[in-house]
């Protein structure tokens, strides 16, 4: 399963895990909701883990770097 997340396209969230192995391409937009759009997905990511996500790729990307949120 792909998905993309764009500030302006957060429906995109809202979707079910279809497969065990999950990529998700956060883009940000060198604001400070970048940040706090993060917070969904730790809930979204507990979520699927207990449903059985097995291997999760969450790469963050900016169009313009300025300043990446910072994941740990």
């Amino acid at each position: 399963m792909f998905i993309v997340d764009t500030a302006g396209r957060r429906d995109l969230i809202h979707m079910r895990l279809t497969t065990p192995i999950a990529f998700v391409k956060y883009v940000g937009a060198n604001h400070e909701t970048d940040y706090t759009r993060l917070d969904p997905w730790i809930k979204r990511i507990s979520k699927w883990k207990k449903g059985g996500l097995k291997e999760l790729y969450f790469f963050v990307h900016q169009n313009h770097e300025v300043e990446s949120p910072f994941t740990q």
